[in-house]
């Protein structure tokens, strides 16, 4: 498993906190090429979540969205003959955020929550932890409903993983934030990590 791997903001838009989190869980997964072929029993372990969750509604889900491809092959193991899938993932060189396998190890958060921490996290400007939108126009950007929301950001509040920055307008970095918030967790990519990766990428596409 990778040490980190990059998530496409598009997806923040997409999935549902559970499935995002999820998503993430099989990027960690994915080789180099951002292809793999883990399994559902792989993916279940990984993440924490039941097998008939990853079978019957994430992998059912991730199909319809259409946003990776998916392709179905035969395994001989053993005597055995297995079907498997493999994912081919999206590797955007532009519009991603930077996740660290520590979400794993993080048992302060449930998996939506953690997926509601990657979907805001994908609303960050600037290579910063901050969103200066409004908290409808948040839920909008995430597809959720206001309520729904909201409970989230309750949660996510007083477990002090993200804060109001109408609460800290003493803080330079958040002069230019009418309202909206700031994240503050550990397994979101660090400044010094994203500028290290974004320059690789591009370092890679130059040579191409």
């Amino acid at each position: 498993m990778k040490s980190y791997t990059i998530i496409p903001n598009e997806a923040g838009g997409i999935f549902t906190p559970r499935d995002l989190y999820t998503l993430t869980c099989l990027y960690l997964t994915a080789k180099d090429d951002y292809t793999t072929n883990s399994t559902r029993e792989q993916l279940a372990k990984i993440t924490g979540l039941s097998f008939a969750y990853i079978k019957d509604k994430f992998l059912t889900r991730l199909r319809k969205s259409n946003f990776c491809e998916i392709e179905e092959y035969i395994e001989f193991s053993n005597s055995l003959i297995r079907k498997r899938n493999k994912y081919i993932l999206s590797k955007p060189i532009t519009n991603f955020k930077i996740i660290s396998k520590e979400i794993l190890e993080d048992t302060n958060l449930t998996p939506s929550e953690k997926g509601i921490m990657i979907g805001l996290y994908s609303l960050t400007v600037n290579n910063s932890f901050n969103i200066g939108f409004s908290k409808s126009e948040i839920a909008k950007r995430l597809k959720l409903s206001s309520k729904t929301y909201l409970k989230y950001e309750k949660a996510l509040i007083e477990k002090g993983y993200i804060k109001l920055l109408s609460e800290d307008i003493t803080n330079d970095r958040h002069e230019d934030f009418d309202g909206g918030i700031v994240l503050n967790c550990s397994w979101l990519g660090t400044k010094e990590l994203n500028t290290k990766v974004y320059e690789s990428t591009h370092n890679n596409i130059n040579r191409q």
